[in-house]
């Protein structure tokens, strides 16, 4: 089975697309169309068991703006962000999530992402975590229960 025929079950399977390959709603229409280019451009490519999961952790880290490697902490990393928050302070220009003070210490503003009874996830004054360099930023942040509703 190939990878567009696996995503068309899986499609199907998520009541996405009827019998005939037809998508009620229009943008999950588009959805699945441009997962099924992305896949046949990567079914061309001919890599293998080996070479597709390598793609896909590269794809995903820089689709999302995720660094390759640790950060340096390095004085052309930042950007001076201290007009916008009123002292002085910087910004990561390789992930948008760390900030620098005034004292040279950083923190990443999302590595906590709290969820509450419902499920829903959200970030707040207690995300924040100090952060030291080299510093590789994570896959995923850590996510907690919510500290309310304990």
């Amino acid at each position: 089975m190939s990878m567009a025929d696996y995503a068309l079950s899986e499609f199907k399977a998520a009541g996405w697309i009827d019998e005939n390959g037809k998508c009620a709603d229009e943008m999950q229409a588009e959805m699945c169309k441009d997962a099924l280019t992305l896949l046949g451009t990567m079914g061309k490519q001919g890599h293998s068991g080996s070479s597709f999961p390598y793609l896909m952790n590269l794809l995903n880290r820089v689709a999302y703006f995720k660094p390759l490697t640790p950060l340096t902490g390095e004085q052309d990393e930042w950007n001076d962000v201290s007009e916008c928050s009123g002292e002085p302070l910087w910004q990561n220009k390789r992930y948008s999530s760390i900030f620098k003070r005034a004292d040279g210490t950083a923190y990443c503003i999302d590595a906590i992402v709290f969820r509450d009874k419902d499920g829903d996830c959200y970030t707040g004054s207690g995300s924040s975590i100090d952060i030291t360099f080299p510093y590789t930023v994570p896959d995923k942040p850590e996510y907690r229960d919510d500290p309310e509703e304990e």
